[in-house]
């Protein structure tokens, strides 16, 4: 068996670690030593079903239908100064009960700029103690369920680039960020006229996503993935959204016309942040 880092995870910890000067992406997936704790590093699958990660009710697959093969933390270090910062924005989503952002985490272990660490369960709703590597990286939790939600990553990105309540709530519909089949609107002309200048034909950018933009959706992701992990192309997820545009940075390098070299374009993050050594099994880089 081995552990997964969901891809709209990884893209969702790029975007928290371009928040914060000092932020380095600590990993997802834990290593050895976690696989014998358990914990949200592990899979359901890689620990005993008994462990603390895999008994809450949005935690536990079965009854849930979500997989069982992916990790739902993700670890980021940073200095003193990004701590304190970061423990604030999570300190008002732990203490605003009325915050919808909260149903999606089920703790986090941050660090206030004194004395202990602390560990937010949203869950239960109880502050407490963590450990003193915790005064160096911020440890979040995702309820299981969430671990492929496009919402999920939304709402993780938000808090820890200090959105508050509000903010969230006003803020675009979801079918403009991540459109699905059956969409309709500026998110689907936005997906389609990229996927069109990337030569995918995805037909008129009449902002409709049917058939056609399905068939497209489906062959872009077989371009990446295994085919196992390719879908019915009807949604558009995290990763994709994140894929375009590294493959539109790279269209926009190439040499141009009559020897103009172009725009170098920026290339983006691999997802997995500076210096990390991701591996996609529980042999991953998280201690």
């Amino acid at each position: 068996m081995t552990t997964l880092a969901p891809t709209m995870l990884r893209a969702a910890m790029a975007k928290w670690e371009d928040q914060y000067a000092s932020a380095v992406f600590a990993g997802i997936v834990g290593d050895l030593a976690h696989r014998l704790t358990g914990g949200y590093h592990i899979s359901i699958q890689d620990q005993p079903s008994d462990n603390y990660s895999v008994t809450r009710p949005k935690d536990k697959a079965p009854p849930g239908k979500w997989r069982r093969d992916l990790s739902s933390a993700g670890d980021m270090s940073k200095n003193r100064a990004d701590m304190v910062r970061g423990y604030s924005y999570w300190n008002r989503l732990y203490n605003d009960r009325t915050d919808p952002r909260r149903k999606y985490f089920n703790a986090v272990n941050c660090w206030d700029g004194t004395g202990d660490a602390v560990r937010l369960d949203f869950v239960a709703n109880v502050r407490g103690f963590a450990t003193v590597d915790h005064t160096q990286h911020e440890h979040m939790e995702l309820c299981r369920m969430y671990a492929e939600d496009p919402e999920a990553g939304l709402a993780l990105v938000s808090v820890v680039s200090g959105e508050t309540k509000d903010q969230w709530n006003e803020g675009d519909d979801m079918s403009e960020a991540f459109p699905a089949f059956g969409d309709k609107g500026e998110g689907v002309k936005r997906v389609q006229g990229q996927l069109n200048d990337l030569g995918y034909k995805a037909g008129p950018v009449d902002g409709v996503y049917g058939t056609v933009l399905q068939a497209v959706v489906k062959k872009f992701r077989a371009k990446y993935l295994k085919p196992e992990e390719v879908g019915d192309g009807k949604k558009v997820t995290g990763w994709m959204t994140r894929q375009i545009d590294k493959d539109l940075n790279a269209l926009d390098g190439v040499k141009g016309d009559k020897g103009d070299k172009g725009d170098k374009g920026d290339p983006g993050k691999d997802g997995l942040g500076a210096g990390s050594s991701f591996t996609g099994t529980v042999s991953g880089t998280v201690s």
